[in-house]
């Protein structure tokens, strides 16, 4: 953090956002009724066939450079070498 001091972490140990609001099985979780709707909850414009439409992907944009990690490819790699913004 001391090299990125503007950096936010998002830890579940933190409780900002606890483990069990993202329980995609409880109806009282953040995005229950999202993954329960089988259409997306709002419009997009720019779509293209690179993953479904509701796919879970991590996204950074470090010195205006951006890239996205489909969530599926997180959880099955989770050490990913990449370079990005240099």
């Amino acid at each position: 953090m001391s090299t990125h001091p503007d950096t936010t972490v998002l830890d579940i140990d933190s409780e900002l956002y606890p483990a069990a609001a993202y329980v995609p099985e409880d109806p009282q979780s953040i995005y229950y009724r999202v993954h329960q709707q089988p259409e997306i909850s709002f419009p997009v414009w720019l779509k293209n066939a690179r993953l479904p439409e509701k796919s879970e992907a991590l996204g950074l944009i470090i010195d205006g450079d951006a890239w996205a990690y489909p969530a599926e490819t997180l959880m099955e790699q989770p050490v990913l070498n990449d370079s990005l913004g240099g």
